[in-house]
C-alpha cells in the first residue's frame, strides 16, 4: 500500500496529538489547549492553503498546480515534525513501559 500524503493540518496524525496534548498538559489547562489544537489546526489548515492557492501561479511547467499546492501545504508539517519530535515530552505511558520512573514521576509532577 502506497502511503498518502496530507496536508499538514488534516493529517491521520490528530488523533495521536490530541491524545499526547491531553496527557502531558496541566489540567488546569487540557480543555482549552485540545479545543485550541483542533480549532486552530483547522483555521490555521484553510488559511494556508488559501494563500497557496493565491500565490502559486496556475501556469507552471515543472509540476501541475494542484500537486504544486499540495506539495506546498506538506511544507508547515516538514518544519513542524522535527521541531515536535525535538520538544514534546515523552508520553508517560511510553516512560513507565521503559523503565523510566524517575522521568515518570517527574513528568507527572509537572503536569499535576
Amino acid at each position: 500500500m502506497r502511503p498518502r500524503l496530507s496536508p499538514p493540518f488534516s493529517n491521520p496524525q490528530g488523533p495521536a496529538a490530541m491524545a499526547v496534548l491531553v496527557e502531558v498538559s496541566p489540567a488546569a489547562w487540557r480543555g482549552r489547549l485540545g479545543l485550541m489544537e483542533v480549532g486552530m489546526a483547522f483555521a490555521l489548515g484553510e488559511v494556508f492553503v488559501c494563500v497557496a492557492c493565491i500565490v502559486l501561479p496556475e501556469d507552471m511547467t515543472l509540476l501541475p498546480w494542484w500537486r504544486a499546492v499540495m506539495l506546498s501545504c506538506a511544507v508547515p508539517a516538514a518544519v513542524a515534525l522535527p521541531l515536535a519530535w525535538r520538544l514534546a515530552p515523552e508520553s508517560p505511558h511510553y516512560l513507565a513501559l521503559h523503565g523510566r520512573t524517575e522521568e515518570v514521576a517527574s513528568l507527572l509532577t509537572s503536569i499535576a
